[in-house]
This record gives C-alpha cells, sequence and structure tokens, in this order.
C-alpha cells in the first residue's frame, strides 16, 4: 500500500500543480486582463514539481543534462506561443490549439536530435525571440469585451481537464526514457489548457493577447532551466532549483513593474 502511494504521488503533484495555474491564470485573465493570465501560465508551477521529483531519484548531473535539453526545447515553445498569438483570432479553437501542439511535438522531436551545447542552445532561442518579437511589434488584435458568463461547475471543469491530460502525457513520457526527459518536462500543459479555456470564454483575440503576455515572460522560463543547468553540479542540484525558482519570480516581477508604469 506504501508503495502504491509512493508511485502515485509524484503524478498527484503534477496534476494538482497544473490544474492550480490554470485556473489561477484563466480567471486573472478573464478579471484584470489576459497578460497577468499569461504571466502566471508562464510561471514554472509544473515543471518546477517534474523537476523536483527527478531531484529525488536523480543527481546532478542527470539534472543538469535534463536542464540543457529544457533549454533547447524552449525554441518550440516559443514558437509554440508565436503560432496561437497569430492563428487563435482567426481560426476556432480545436485549429489553432491543434496546429501549435503539432508544431511543439515536431519541433521537439526534431531538436532531440541535436547535440546541443549552452551556446547552441541560446542561440537558437535568441533567434527564435529575435522573430517572434519582429512578428509581434505591431501587437496583438485587441480582445473583444465580453464578459464571461460564470457557471457553477467551471472551475472543478477546468481542473478535471487538466488533471486528466497531465495524467495522459505523464503516462507516456514514462515511455520515452530519460533521454527525452527535458522535452517532456516542458510540455505546455498550463498554457494549451488555458488557451483552451480563455478561446472559448473571451475570443480568440483574448487567447491572442494572453499567449502574447506568454511570450513576452517566456525568458524568465528560460533563464530559469538555464540557471539549473549551470549550477546544478556545481552547488547541487537542490540549490539550482531554489535559485531557478528565484529568477522565474524576479523576471515576473520585473515584468509586473514594467506594466505598472506603462501609460
Amino acid at each position: 500500500m506504501a508503495a502504491d502511494a509512493a508511485n502515485w504521488l509524484p503524478l498527484l503533484i503534477r496534476v494538482v500543480a497544473a490544474s492550480g495555474v490554470v485556473v489561477l491564470a484563466s480567471l486573472m485573465a478573464e478579471r484584470v486582463g489576459p497578460f497577468f493570465g499569461g504571466l502566471i501560465a508562464t510561471l514554472p508551477v509544473s515543471t518546477g514539481p517534474a523537476y523536483a521529483l527527478l531531484s529525488i531519484d536523480h543527481g546532478d548531473s542527470f539534472i543538469a543534462q535534463t536542464a540543457l535539453s529544457s533549454v533547447a526545447t524552449n525554441v518550440t515553445m516559443v514558437a509554440y506561443l508565436l503560432t496561437l498569438v497569430l492563428v487563435s483570432p482567426r481560426t476556432r479553437m480545436p485549429i489553432s490549439l491543434g496546429g501549435a501542439i503539432a508544431l511543439w511535438l515536431g519541433g521537439a522531436a526534431l531538436l532531440r536530435f541535436v547535440p546541443w551545447s549552452v551556446v547552441g542552445a541560446l542561440a537558437a532561442n535568441l533567434a527564435m525571440y529575435a522573430l517572434a518579437y519582429r512578428l509581434l511589434r505591431r501587437g496583438a488584435p485587441e480582445p473583444v469585451a465580453r464578459r464571461a458568463v460564470s457557471r457553477w461547475y467551471d472551475v472543478p471543469l477546468r481542473a478535471v481537464l487538466v488533471g486528466l491530460l497531465v495524467v495522459g502525457v505523464t503516462t507516456a513520457s514514462s515511455l520515452i526514457g530519460p533521454a527525452a526527459t527535458g522535452i517532456g518536462a516542458i510540455f505546455p500543459i498550463a498554457l494549451s489548457s488555458l488557451t483552451a479555456v480563455v478561446h472559448q470564454r473571451l475570443g480568440g483575440a483574448a487567447a491572442a493577447a494572453t499567449m502574447r503576455g506568454a511570450v513576452i515572460a517566456n525568458p524568465g522560463f528560460l533563464l530559469s532551466v538555464l540557471s539549473v543547468h549551470l549550477l546544478a553540479e556545481p552547488a547541487g542540484r537542490w540549490w539550482a532549483l531554489a535559485a531557478g525558482l528565484a529568477v522565474s519570480l524576479g523576471w515576473s516581477g520585473g515584468l509586473l513593474v514594467w506594466k505598472a508604469r506603462r501609460p
């Protein structure tokens, strides 16, 4: 019985974490604007517990290499977000979200076979950021002002849907082996669920604006996993995870100050 509980505990933690961030981010997008929803969704609320659980079973070197894989795979994350920003206002949710996920999966599969170095992974991310900011410079379409009708089952339903998605992805990831752990750890579970919820309730323009905020917040996530990679072996994996969380929170805090000072 105790062994069964130990096996299910990591999965339960990921389900609760991912469900919580999607519910909170979608509520923030509805009440105070899409920028804050995107900002919350990019925090390592799902990835962080995944790395913490990996750190229990693996050593510093394994965590460092896993984080490097996540740094490289972040290129596909930016492409995923960019696709949602550009396509969501013009298509229905299943098409825009399905296309973005397909792009993420295809890109991640290709990147897995590249022998990444830190310099190469950062160069690829910088190139993708340059492309994204160039395409998004004109701004996202203005969300249509409409009030989402609240129903008693909305929040529980969101949590259940995200939980089911986490179970499916986690179960599949157990079959791909440690070489793909860094890729599976940053699969956009929370972002995909948030896009579906906001698109259905507030419209495609609101979903695009939310993901545009996530693009702006994404460098904080990149810097957090980069910190884990650089510090895991010299400082130890647990100190590296703490540093990565601090970096992510610091970036988000800086964005909040920047947003508050904008006219």
